[in-house]
């Protein structure tokens, strides 16, 4: 006997900055973030201005935004390791 479901997870993009994602990308605030990052939020507004944290600014009159894409600070606290590019690996005889 198969058993069919009905649960299925409705899926539905976005767009940030011009950028498309898609709905499984967690959005933070301002926030949100600098809980995640365990700094002020004024912190993570003054990077964000400076361009120091990867951070998106939604459109506003009177003052901006932002929101930080937690996939995008999540690769920017752990860069790929450059360990084993560029050796020269001696051989042995």
């Amino acid at each position: 006997m198969t058993e069919t479901s009905n649960d299925a997870v409705e899926k539905y993009f976005y767009f940030v900055d011009g950028v498309k994602y898609d709905s499984d990308q967690e959005v933070l605030t301002a926030t949100e973030a600098a809980l995640y990052l365990k700094v002020k939020p004024r912190t993570v507004l003054s990077w964000a201005k400076q361009g120091r944290i990867p951070a998106h600014p939604l459109s506003g009159s009177q003052r901006v935004t932002w929101r930080f894409l937690k996939s995008e600070l999540d690769a920017m606290l752990n860069p790929p390791s450059a360990a084993g590019f560029g050796r020269v690996h001696e051989q042995q005889n």
